[in-house]
């Protein structure tokens, strides 16, 4: 049930985010989700340290002291999240996240590849599962 419920509202926020970059400026999308994204990041940003403050302020204070070896995570992380944004605003929000989401295969691949990592049947089956689901989005 928390799975089904978390798929919902990321389809929510998706189609949100989409809307938020629209409505900053249909004309510049590529501009509007830059600006999307930094406004989104942050808030988790102050809403994570508001958390972590509340519940767990050793973890804030290690957080805060360990700062710069996660620089280069974040910037990656925030990358990421900006190509979504830019995808997001120049395309509707189900096929994006149906490309997106051939990432769990291809991770799953080069697992077992670089790390010699055994895939079970039920791997196997749910990354074909994916990978013809993104297919016959694309062809349809």
């Amino acid at each position: 049930m928390f799975g089904l419920t978390s798929g919902l509202f990321f389809g929510f926020s998706l189609n949100a985010f989409r809307h938020a970059a629209l409505a900053l400026d249909d004309r510049h999308p590529v501009f509007a989700a830059i600006v999307s994204v930094a406004v989104v990041q942050a808030m988790q940003t102050l809403a994570l340290i508001v958390l972590l403050y509340w519940r767990d302020r050793a973890t804030l204070r290690e957080v805060l002291r360990r700062w710069r070896p996660s620089l280069g995570a974040g910037l990656c992380g925030a990358c990421a999240s900006a190509g979504w944004f830019v995808a997001l605003a120049l395309s509707p929000a189900a096929p994006v996240r149906a490309l997106g989401i051939i990432e769990a295969p291809i991770a799953a691949i080069a697992g077992h590849r670089l790390f010699r990592e055994v895939l079970s049947i039920r791997q196997i089956a749910a990354g074909s599962a994916i990978v013809i689901g993104v297919l016959l989005t694309t062809l349809f």
